[in-house]
C-alpha cells in the first residue's frame, strides 16, 4: 500500500498537496505557498520544507506523481506543475462490478 511508504508529517503533505490542486489531479503551486498554508491550520504545526522535498522523492519512487518544471524565456525555473497518476491495483477482479 502507498499510504504505508510515507511517514505521518509526509502524508500531511501530500494531502496539503492533494487539497491545494483547482482541477482533478493537477497543482501548480509554489512549496513555500503549500508550507505556509500547512503552518496556519489549527491541527497541524507544520513540516520542514526538507519533509516537504523528501515527500517528493518517495512520491515520484512509488509513481504517485510527475514533476514538470516551468521554464521562464530567461531560462529561470519558477513553480513546478505537478501531476498525480493513477496506481495500478494489485487485484482488479476484487474491483470489477
Amino acid at each position: 500500500m502507498v499510504k504505508q511508504e510515507f511517514t505521518n508529517s509526509e502524508l500531511i503533505g501530500l494531502n496539503q498537496l492533494i487539497r491545494s490542486s483547482m482541477y482533478p489531479g493537477v497543482t501548480y503551486k509554489k512549496i513555500s505557498n503549500l508550507l505556509q498554508g500547512i503552518q496556519s491550520s489549527i491541527e497541524c504545526r507544520g513540516i520542514s520544507s526538507r519533509t516537504f522535498k523528501r515527500m517528493f522523492i518517495k512520491a515520484k519512487a512509488v509513481g504517485l506523481l510527475i514533476v514538470y518544471p516551468k521554464v521562464t524565456v530567461d531560462g529561470l525555473i519558477t513553480r513546478n506543475l505537478y501531476i498525480f497518476q493513477l496506481l495500478p491495483i494489485k487485484n482488479p477482479r476484487r474491483y470489477a462490478p
